[in-house]
Formats: structure tokens, C-alpha cells, sequence
């Protein structure tokens, strides 16, 4: 026997330990050495890789036979699920919704012959007049008792107060903005909130002088209400200027004390100084002539 042999693939001429066995033929060898059919191998499986038809997976198919009632349905009418390869449930929401429904009317029907709850909070049975009324429990009534209710319910408004109480200290800047913006808005549209707040905003600035802090409300200081304030003034306005009372959003007017509030020493001489009838209207300059001149009279 020859020990060597010509292979066909590449026309070389190579050792028969190159070659793999065979059966039958000439020298009990195959025509091709062995790193010509490996190459071979290679180009016919990368051929039929490319022309393999690509098999479509079960979370890509568009439909899916139910395991319960055994319809082909489409996989919108299962539930997500991904414990499987399919994404979605074996039964679908029909059969999913009959299972859950059989099962809820039994325990239904069990938990109606007790005549006693558990309390998942205390951890303790107690009988349904300790619970209070609920539609959407098979029993009719809550999972928590009704002491622990009220222990639920004044933590949690505990809670919710304290988170108020924060949001309020890191957005303090924030809402004051907008609670000026709203006040700013409210007095060019409400002449009588303007006249309330100009008078309580000088209250305010005349205490903080003499170091003290205004302790009641500007209604009581003033003896009226704030629409019986702003009727006081459109008569003092009347009274000086001889115009109707409608003209008076019309001009340039301030509020100013009869008797000046410089010559108070107390807080009791503020309050005092800041009742209506020591208030009345004038035009911004009169009232910058006035200053706190007591004998001025307006020509």
C-alpha cells in the first residue's frame, strides 16, 4: 500500500494519515484530505445557516391555545406573565375571571356561616359589631377593627401633617411669591380687600416700631366689619371732595389717620388711633401736605 495519496480539493499530494478512513475505494481513504473537507464543512454550514428559515418563538406569536378551554385565541386575551416563554398566562381571561369568580362565591358562602373577623392588625378574631361596614370585603365589613382604625387615622393625619409642615418650610419662598401675587391681583380688582390690607399693614409697621406685635384681628381694631370700613370711607370722600363715591377707584387716594398715628406711645394708643372713625380718605397730595399736622384742614 502507498503511503501516500493525491487529494482532489487542492491537487497536493499528502501522507495517508491526512485522509480520512473508508470502507471501500482506493487506498481505503477519502479522494480529499482532511483540512479540505473541513473547509467544505464550513462553507456548506454557513450556507445553510443563511438559508434556514428562522423559527418563530412562542413570544412571538400572535396567537395561543388556552389550557382550560383549549381555544386558539390571541394573545391580547391573556394576562402578561413572565415565568413562561410565551409571556403570558396558559388559560385566558375568560377562564382566569370564572376560576376567580367560583372561588370567591365559595369562600362567600364559607365566611357568611362565621359570625366573626379577623383583625389583620391586632392579629385577633373579634365578632362584625367590632368592625366597621365595607362593600367591598366578602364579610361586609373592614379588615381592621374599629379601635385600630382610629389608631390608623390619627397616624396617618399625624403623618400628613408633618409632611405638610416640611413641604411648607423647603417651599416657603415659593408660596410666599404667590400668595403676594394673588393679594396683588385681589387689590387692583377689590377696592375694599385694598383698604382692609393697607390699614392692617400699617397697624403692623407702627407696633413693629415700638417693638410689640399685633395680637387681634384688624376688624376689631377698626370696630367694624371691612364693608362697613370702605362705606365710612366713600362718605368721608364725599364729605371733603363733593364727588360721588363711584369716582373714587378713579383716583390717586391713600388713607390717612385724623390724628396722626406718630403721636402714639403705646400699643392701646395704636389700636385706639386706627379706629374708623379716626380714618377717612385723601387725595395723595393732600394727604403729603397733611402729614401729621393735627390743626391741617383741607381747602
Amino acid at each position: 500500500m502507498a503511503e501516500k495519496r493525491h487529494c482532489n480539493k487542492c491537487n497536493k499530494t499528502k501522507s495517508l494519515s491526512e485522509f480520512h478512513k473508508q470502507a471501500d475505494g482506493p487506498f481505503r481513504r477519502r479522494t480529499n484530505c482532511k483540512s479540505c473537507i473541513k473547509i467544505m464543512d464550513r462553507e456548506r454550514y454557513a450556507k445553510f445557516k443563511k438559508n434556514k428559515p428562522q423559527k418563530e418563538s412562542p413570544a412571538d406569536k400572535k396567537t395561543h391555545r388556552c389550557a382550560t378551554c383549549r381555544a386558539v385565541k390571541l394573545k391580547k386575551d391573556f394576562y402578561v406573565c413572565n415565568k413562561n416563554a410565551a409571556k403570558i398566562q396558559y388559560s385566558c381571561k375568560d377562564c382566569v375571571s370564572k376560576k376567580r369568580k367560583k372561588g370567591l362565591e365559595q369562600e362567600k358562602r364559607r365566611q357568611l356561616n362565621l359570625k366573626i373577623s379577623w383583625c389583620k392588625v391586632c392579629d385577633t378574631n373579634k365578632p362584625l359589631s367590632a368592625f366597621n361596614p365595607s362593600k367591598k370585603t366578602i364579610r361586609g365589613v373592614q379588615g381592621e377593627c374599629k379601635s385600630c382604625r382610629i389608631l390608623i387615622e390619627k397616624e396617618r393625619k399625624q403623618r400628613v401633617k408633618e409632611y405638610k409642615k416640611e413641604w411648607k418650610k423647603i417651599n416657603q419662598k415659593r408660596l410666599s411669591k404667590k400668595r403676594r401675587d394673588r393679594e396683588n391681583q385681589r387689590r387692583i380688582s377689590d377696592p375694599i380687600f385694598k383698604a382692609k390690607n393697607n390699614i392692617s399693614r400699617n397697624i403692623r409697621n407702627a407696633l413693629e416700631k415700638r417693638n410689640t406685635i399685633k395680637d387681634c384681628k384688624t376688624t376689631e381694631i377698626l370696630g367694624c366689619s371691612a364693608l362697613e370700613f370702605w362705606n365710612h370711607l366713600c362718605g368721608t370722600f364725599e364729605e371733603n371732595y363733593g364727588f360721588p363715591r363711584e369716582w373714587i377707584t378713579s383716583f390717586n387716594y391713600q388713607i390717612d389717620h385724623i390724628i396722626p398715628l406718630s403721636i402714639a406711645r403705646t400699643k392701646k394708643d395704636i389700636y385706639e388711633l386706627n379706629h374708623h372713625t379716626n380714618l377717612q380718605i385723601l387725595l395723595k397730595e393732600d394727604n403729603h401736605k397733611k402729614s401729621n399736622n393735627l390743626g391741617w384742614e383741607l381747602i
